[in-house]
């Protein structure tokens, strides 16, 4: 379908880094004009919006697309919770995460760890970022947090573990081969 393809666009245009041209494209994609909503669209412009620093905007077209299309979706969810993270809303974040039910969405289980790392939860940060690994084994950025979790709390065993585990699934890990030593 076309707005399956004008969304790859946007994709390529933001891989190329033309924001310029992403912003046009996901602007018109978000705005709709008759057509079907696309996920993704509503995704990538929450992230330019949080790139070029406008928090508040990122987190109104994700309030917008939930409020819309898609009721409690758990990558709008997390992503709003992760957005409100991001720009020091903590409190908002956790009553976000407080309001969502699916426990096996991998991503959810991401934010849920990212939030009580956050907090100083470190064994909440530890549990969630295992779940997250069982929910997503081949995320790097799972193993990254739960090695990073470790090492917060000096268990340097299991967070090299954890950490070798991000860097061999992906060797371009940020930071992964420092916190692992």
């Amino acid at each position: 379908p076309a707005v399956w393809a004008a969304a790859m666009e946007s994709a390529v245009a933001l891989q190329a880094g033309d924001l310029q041209a992403a912003h046009a494209q996901l602007a018109q994609q978000v705005d709709g004009a008759g057509e079907p909503p696309v996920l993704a669209a509503w995704l990538m412009q929450s992230d330019l919006q949080l790139l070029d620093g406008d928090g508040p905007a990122a987190v109104n077209t994700l309030r917008t697309a939930l409020a819309r299309h898609w009721p409690a979706h758990p990558a709008l969810v997390a992503q709003l919770a992760r957005v409100q993270l991001l720009t020091d809303r903590v409190e908002e974040a956790q009553a976000t995460l407080a309001g969502t039910s699916d426990a096996s969405d991998g991503g959810l289980a991401l934010v849920r760890a990212e939030l009580a790392r956050r907090q100083g939860n470190g064994p909440a940060a530890i549990a969630a970022y295992t779940e997250a690994t069982a929910r997503m084994p081949g995320d790097a950025r799972v193993w990254q947090g739960l090695g990073s979790a470790h090492v917060e709390r000096e268990e340097t065993g299991p967070a090299r573990k954890a950490l070798g585990q991000a860097l061999a699934l992906d060797a371009q890990t940020p930071g992964a081969q420092g916190e692992r030593g």
